[in-house]
């Protein structure tokens, strides 16, 4: 071995000895193992807040679901007769509404007495659908204009004669009796349809 590379050597070495220090090493393993034990320590309590946090809103949940089942169940004449009183009220509203659309329909039928009866049940529904638009044109014509609207039966579908009472019941609210009104309200539409057919026969003359 040369002398330059025995001083090479020598220079490595204590360079080595110099920067390599055992306490220092042992610390750093040390800070390592503490760290690793406080990330540890504080996923723990971050796992136990949220457990209690949990744990409080359930029994929030609970206390309140118990309160209101609690509540429902102590009777409150003030609370129970206001509650029937709007469900009467409410029933007596729909009934109504729904007699309002039925009479609708039925004059709707009633004014189409000059048409046939698959018009006249076609009015029906028309008229009960829109019973809105309907029923205020019916009050302009009896208050505004002063004419009488037509009413036979419920639906006028035929002019079959009943016979005794327990035919009336049957057919009595689609069954009606012509008399002078329907029979020109009838002569009307039929005189329209034949002006409307010979209209659509006659040719244009040629210039």
């Amino acid at each position: 071995m040369s002398l330059l590379t025995g001083i090479y050597n020598k220079i490595q070495y204590t360079m080595a000895n110099a920067i390599s220090d055992p306490k220092a090493e042992e610390f750093a393993k040390q800070q390592a193992i503490q760290k690793k034990q406080d990330e540890e320590v504080k996923r723990r309590e971050a796992e136990t807040s949220q457990a209690e946090a949990e744990k409080v809103a359930k029994k929030a949940a609970d206390d309140a679901a118990a309160k209101d089942l609690a509540k429902r169940s102590q009777f409150n004449s003030t609370e129970a007769s206001a509650d029937i009183a709007k469900r009467i009220l409410n029933g007596f509203f729909y009934c109504l509404l729904i007699l309002t659309a039925l009479y609708s329909g039925h004059i709707a039928a009633n004014l189409s007495i000059g048409y046939n009866a698959p018009f006249r049940v076609f009015s029906f529904f028309y008229g009960t659908l829109f019973f809105f638009l309907i029923i205020p044109y019916t009050l302009y014509i009896v208050y505004v204009k002063q004419q009488k609207i037509p009413s036979y039966t419920a639906l006028p579908m035929s002019t079959y004669t009943t016979q005794g009472t327990f035919e009336s019941i049957i057919y009595g609210w689609y069954c009606y009796k012509e008399d002078e009104v329907s029979k020109a309200a009838r002569a009307a539409i039929d005189q329209m349809y034949l002006n409307g057919f010979t209209r659509s026969q006659t040719k244009p003359k040629v210039a």
